[in-house]
């Protein structure tokens, strides 16, 4: 991931991981690194993953880290 953010981050962007710790994990080095980024994973509500999604597609978020779960 660094690697594309020092490449020139061409958002949107989808990031799939497989568990909630380490879309937090990434979450926070993405957010260290100034990214606009947001986390979708099981433990968010329903409306918490309604107003993300939205954010994604206007714009708002360039990337969308989401879990295994989520995908389903």
């Amino acid at each position: 991931m660094r690697h594309l953010i020092a490449e020139g981050l061409k958002p949107p962007c989808i990031l799939f991981v497989q568990s909630k710790e380490r879309a937090v994990e990434v979450f926070q080095e993405l957010v260290y690194e100034g990214i606009n980024v947001e986390v979708l994973h099981a433990d968010r509500t329903q409306a918490q993953r309604d107003r993300i999604v939205d954010q994604f597609r206007i714009g708002k978020i360039w990337v969308l880290i989401a879990t295994d779960i989520v995908v389903r």
